[in-house]
């Protein structure tokens, strides 16, 4: 997937439910309040936090990277 365009509408399919997931640990009680400036801070723990780094337990930048762009894309696009 790493290798997909963070951008395409496959990828930011997969990403609407990763951030529905996320979003529902969160416990957000008002569905108005779409958190993009809380979801664009978990973005950039991708490739700044270690413990967000890797895939299958090692270290991966490119997906680090690839996680970040195409969150922050989400949230610039969908959570407006």
């Amino acid at each position: 997937m790493a290798t997909e365009d963070p951008e395409s509408a496959k990828v930011q399919d997969m990403i609407a439910l990763h951030y529905a997931n996320i979003r529902s640990f969160w416990g957000v009680s008002d569905p108005t309040d779409l958190k993009a400036a809380t979801y664009k801070g978990l973005a950039a723990l991708y490739v700044t936090d270690e413990r967000y780094t890797a895939l299958d337990g090692k270290p991966d930048k490119l997906f680090a990277t690839f996680m970040n762009r195409a969150m922050i894309c989400f949230a610039d696009n969908k959570l407006k």
